[in-house]
């Protein structure tokens, strides 16, 4: 069973909500947002936990293996950046491989997200 989260739950961050929900073969154990009644609703919604700070869900959530990053794109990049860089998050690298999607543009500049790809690049190659 993967266990997953989601930042973000708008528009579309609440489909991949659902969807980690429905899989067979995967669980949604948190979801993030900065919009506390509607985080509050989607994890009442698919019985998971809450937070409206993505950063501490990350500490806290010592089991996620995959995160869906589903914000408007001018926190796109800070969220990717908490999710792959360590030390806050050094926990997910360790034992394996873990999953980042990310459903829109991560930045307009390229030349600022890619400290992001030039980690990623490090831990997988």
């Amino acid at each position: 069973m993967i266990k997953c989260a989601v930042i973000g739950v708008g528009n579309m961050g609440r489909h991949h909500a659902r969807n980690y929900f429905q899989i067979s073969g995967a669980e949604l154990v948190a979801i993030s947002d900065k919009n506390a009644s509607l985080g509050q609703e989607i994890a009442a919604k698919y019985h998971c936990r809450f937070y409206r700070n993505y950063r501490e869900m990350l500490k806290r959530e010592k089991t996620i293996e995959a995160v869906s990053v589903v914000t408007p794109t001018s926190y796109t990049t800070p969220a990717c950046r908490q999710v792959i860089h360590p030390p806050a998050t050094a926990w997910l690298w360790t034992d394996g491989f873990r999953y980042l999607e990310i459903k829109r543009p991560a930045t307009l500049r390229q030349d600022s997200f890619n400290p992001c790809l030039g980690f990623l690049q490090f831990r997988l190659f």
